[in-house]
């Protein structure tokens, strides 16, 4: 811990914060016994059919959030009640819900209140009943939080409606241990995207990336989403491959009653919207996502131009290609998102339906005008400077339009047979055009560089579900077909240079280079497709009789899945033709841009012809099955504690084809068996609070294109990212515990700790010679060994009943906060592939020990939310930081780049109007800060005066306003 100490720059302002937490707290809890007029409820729940006592039923008073848990004996008492009348709600796993109004509360008296709960539906009185558990509230979560078997937290589509979150990648990050990477990666415990499982509607999803193992947050609509659940340990019946966290998400499935509803939201981005930007022409399909064929090669090309086709020949192809080579100056118009969701339940005959549709479509900009990246020499410890070598200075323009569909059924066969049929549909279609002024000193020249960039990405996810009870429920089965399909396209991405000496007036010269390449006068061409078909099926036997309260609970089951990808992408470049005509070609080149390659100037001759760059690491074909067995039992040892105890068996064959750059051939086929134990733990101090405890093992496979020799060029970045055919399994063993406290069943109070070993942990190393203002240049490895530890805690907190102020009663405080601290050690000697110089001592020049990459030292979330349901005003304020971060692995020629913890404020206010029209505002960003990477060039481990800024930008403050109408 002495490590993580020495880093922590802001240690003043998490002490407040711990000490305002706890202050906050310690004046809700004395308020509840000193200031407010109340009274208590009590009573007994039984089952109505067995005429006996039920155990850990909650009973739950909706309006001042305050409720208790039955005991062994059926019994329950909440103290500290307002005086009043209130509605409360009274729900166990597997009984109908009843909601019971008008029970009356009285200053310093005693209510009665004795219920009996029934398996079956039926209504008496005032009594209202719900057929199905609700999910999607932050009672139903807070109450799955508690009941659940491993370490788990998680987020209600009733907490995100609050915040007004659009997708889930910012929904995500309200939750303790999570950050994000550029806004859509989400990291757990500090830990890489890499060491997490995403399983949407409990099947696992590809990743939706092509150079790293991601799933990309942003392209769920936080519209579609019931609960968002994060298991941060493991258990037989979850997958084996994840140390971070299980990130379930989980669609809407049967709405309570029928809905439909419109939403119209409007957004200003400071420093965006309204301004001028640089655009590239594209097709007139972009507004839904993706290209209509404008950009596509035509169906004439050829598969390679290779030798058999002579200048004249590519000269001529050249000219089919559209002459798109200058932007176009466009006024940024507001972001717009719309949404329609509809909901219907209904009957025939004895079979209960259910149907939920949701359509969302988003169109929104980003411009940041002042990015500024940096390139230095070596650190001079006499001088304790560095030399700047090159400055690089972009103006970026953005367009991201999301289209998104999800279609589920629900049909409820008879009160023991379920099935649903879920489906997820999104495309995306993101356009990016970049101006990079670069001077460089050391080589005394400045450049005009160009990216014009546009991707497009279909993902479908698919499942059909049955849920199966037999034996009057002693015995259930559940089981999953699913099927996911990914499709990326880059068509036609251009990046180019002109080039001049640096201080002169002289015009900037196109630079046309001496053969096929990705940096310059290149069209890029890529596309990727994933097929994934995965099958589950799982058993859950409870021993013993019907009537059991807690019972042993025996569960097996089987997973399998079948993923198939193939890769391919083309670089063509423009170059001089045998014969050209220098003194004509200089002249032209000098020429605006859509006039260079203008058809006269494409001769193959005296001027410009075509070439491809053939290397033959541009393509990969790749497979992967999954054969997994798991066997579980839930054992509870007495009455307060209990256990879960569990074996998980994966058998993983991973093959890959392909080729390096040197042409050596590549046929990947790793088949690795793991054998992953796991051990639960739970002991009940009393109703409201337990200890749980943890150890678990696990581990994380190399992704499809970590393993394939493809050298891809980042041009935001100035960076090349190698694959490794060499990469291991890492073999990872987990402990974790943590102490639960829960006042009421809406409020949690959490602390934990957390444990991680890693062998073989996969890292980025930067290769040697890459140094100075040329790019960088990395590639994934094994490093020898790495720990992860830290302490995590968590509130949510009501503030009902700590005066008679209504205001108080409305408020809600929910904030979490993590320290974390890692340590990995490299080794000496790393296989980094052909491509990367084979076996490499990257001891001989950087440090050994550090911390792991993109792992922070402390991670804080909090929120205020404040909720007038008789007004109709929602109000809410976040605030979201994370820790000093390596965000690019150094050397000794180029140290390592950290990214800068970064203050962010969102505000969001939303009034109802007749229950039907809803109108929303809301600011996010509200500081403004500065994105800001940060070299170390002295590699002390620490950003100071002697370090310098890689890159800068600020993202621009953003404003919306929303309306929602109700049908």
């Amino acid at each position: 811990m002495f490590y993580f100490y020495q880093r922590f720059n802001y240690q003043r302002f998490f002490h407040l914060s711990l000490y305002t937490l706890f202050i906050l707290y310690l004046v809700a809890f004395l308020s509840n016994h000193i200031l407010a007029q109340t009274g208590t409820l009590k009573g007994q729940i039984i089952d109505s059919t067995a005429k006996e006592s039920m155990i850990g039923v909650t009973v739950f008073l909706e309006q001042n959030k305050l409720g208790a848990v039955t005991d062994v004996d059926g019994n329950f008492n909440i103290e500290n009640i307002p005086q009043g009348e209130h509605i409360v709600t009274i729900s166990f796993t597997g009984y109908s819900t009843k909601k019971i109004t008008n029970v009356k509360i009285e200053d310093g008296k005693i209510t009665t209140l004795n219920i009996g709960l029934r398996e079956d539906v039926g209504s008496v009185g005032e009594v209202v009943v719900t057929a199905e558990r609700e999910t999607g509230s932050e009672l139903s979560l807070i109450s799955a939080i508690k009941a659940s078997e491993q370490v788990a937290v998680g987020v209600s589509s009733e907490q995100i409606a609050k915040s007004q979150d659009r997708d889930a990648s910012q929904v995500i990050r309200r939750l303790p241990g999570v950050s994000l990477i550029e806004n859509r990666f989400v990291m757990v415990r500090g830990l890489s995207q890499r060491y997490n499982a995403v399983m949407v509607n409990d099947m696992l999803t590809p990743s939706s990336e092509v150079d790293i193992k991601a799933f990309s947050f942003d392209v769920v609509p936080s519209g579609i989403i019931d609960r968002l659940l994060i298991y941060k340990s493991g258990a037989g019946e979850l997958p084996g491959e994840f140390a971070g966290g299980v990130i379930k998400i989980y669609t809407k499935t049967a709405p309570e009653e029928n809905f439909t509803n419109l939403s119209l939201n409007l957004g200003t981005r400071i420093g965006t919207t309204f301004n001028n930007a640089l655009s590239i022409k594209g097709s007139n399909t972009d507004f839904l996502g993706f290209d209509n064929g404008y950009r596509q090669l035509p169906s004439s090309f050829p598969t390679k131009l290779g030798d058999n086709l002579n200048s004249e020949q590519r000269a001529n192809l050249a000219k089919q290609l559209p002459n798109n080579w200058l932007a176009q100056n466009i006024n940024i118009n507001p972001d717009i998102r719309l949404g329609f969701n509809t909901g219907r339940r209904f009957k025939i005959g004895g079979v209960k339906i259910g149907t939920v549709t949701s359509v969302n479509y988003s169109n929104t900009n980003l411009y940041t005008p002042e990015v500024k990246l940096n390139n230095y020499g070596s650190y001079d410890p006499t001088t304790q400077q560095t030399q700047i070598q090159g400055t690089n200075d972009d103006k970026i323009f953005s367009n991201t339009t999301r289209l998104g569909v999800l279609h589920n059924w629900w049909v409820k066969l008879d009160e023991n047979n379920t099935l649903e049929f879920k489906n997820l549909f999104n495309q995306m279609g993101f356009s990016e055009t970049i101006q990079r002024n670069s001077k460089r000193f050391d080589n005394g020249t400045e450049a005009n560089n160009y990216s014009y960039r546009y991707e497009q990405r279909s993902i479908y996810t698919g499942q059909l579900i049955g849920k199966h009870n037999l034996d009057n429920g002693k015995f259930s089965i559940n089981w999953v077909l699913g099927f996911s399909y990914t499709n990326r396209k880059e068509p036609d991405w251009r990046r180019f240079s002109t080039i001049r000496n640096l201080g002169t007036n002289d015009p900037f010269v196109f630079a046309i280079p001496g053969s096929p390449n990705a940096f310059q006068a290149s069209r890029f061409y890529s596309n990727l497709n994933e097929n994934v078909f995965t099958n589950a099926l799982n058993f859950e036997y409870k021993a013993g009789k019907k009537d059991t309260q807690n019972p042993v609970k025996i569960r097996f089951g089987t997973y399998i899945e079948r993923k198939d990808r193939t890769f391919n992408a083309r670089v063509f470049s423009y170059l001089n033709s045998p014969n050209i005509n220098t003194t004509e070609a200089s002249t032209i080149k000098a020429l605006p841009f859509d006039q260079i390659f203008a058809p006269e100037n494409i001769n193959g001759t005296t001027r410009f012809t075509l070439g491809e760059d053939l290397s033959p690491d541009y393509k990969y074909s790749a497979n992967n099955m999954l054969i997994a067995g798991y066997l579980s039992t839930y054992i509870p040892i007495t009455p307060k504690f209990s256990a879960t105890v569990g074996i998980r068996i994966e058998q993983n064959t991973q093959e890959i084809q392909s080729r390096t750059r040197g042409d050596q051939k590549i046929n990947i086929s790793n088949s690795v068996l793991s054998a992953l134990p796991s051990l639960n733990m739970t002991y009940n101090l009393n109703d409201k609070s337990l200890i749980r405890g943890a150890y678990y093992a696990s581990l994380n496979r190399p992704e499809f294109r970590e393993l394939a020799p493809f050298n891809f060029y980042d041009f935001s970045l100035n960076a090349n990212f190698i694959g490794n055919p060499n990469l291991k399994v890492v073999n990872i063993h987990n402990v974790d515990v943590r102490y639960e406290y829960y006042p009421t069943p809406s409020e949690l109070i959490s602390v934990g700790a957390f444990y991680k070993n890693f062998q073989n942990p996969i890292e980025t190393f930067q290769l040697i010679g890459s140094g100075g203002a040329e790019s960088f240049n990395y590639v994934f490895g094994n490093a020898k060994d790495a720990t992860s530890y830290g302490v995590e805690a968590e509130i949510r907190k009501s503030f009902a009943g700590i005066s008679d102020s209504k205001f108080f009663n409305d408020l809600t405080f929910v904030g979490n906060v993590s320290f974390i601290a890692s340590q990995i050690n490299l080794g000496e000697n790393v296989n980094l592939g052909a491509d990367a110089g084979g076996i490499v001592n990257v001891g001989a020049n950087q440090p050994t020990n550090r911390p792991m990459m993109n792992q922070s030292p402390y991670l804080i979330n909090a929120g205020l939310y404040y909720n007038d349901v008789e007004k109709g005003w929602q109000v809410n304020i976040l605030y979201n930081v994370f820790g000093k971060r390596i965000f690019s692995v150094g050397n000794a020629f180029n140290p390592n780049i950290f990214e800068m913890p970064r203050h962010v404020i969102d505000l969001n206010l939303t009034k109802t109007i007749n229950k039907k029209i809803d109108i929303r505002f809301g600011i996010q960003d509200l500081l403004n800060q500065p994105v800001r990477l940060a070299q170390d060039n002295d590699s002390d481990g620490k950003i100071t005066s002697k370090d310098g800024d890689f890159r800068t930008f600020k993202r621009g403050t953003a404003f919306n306003i929303g309306l929602n109408y109700n049908f």
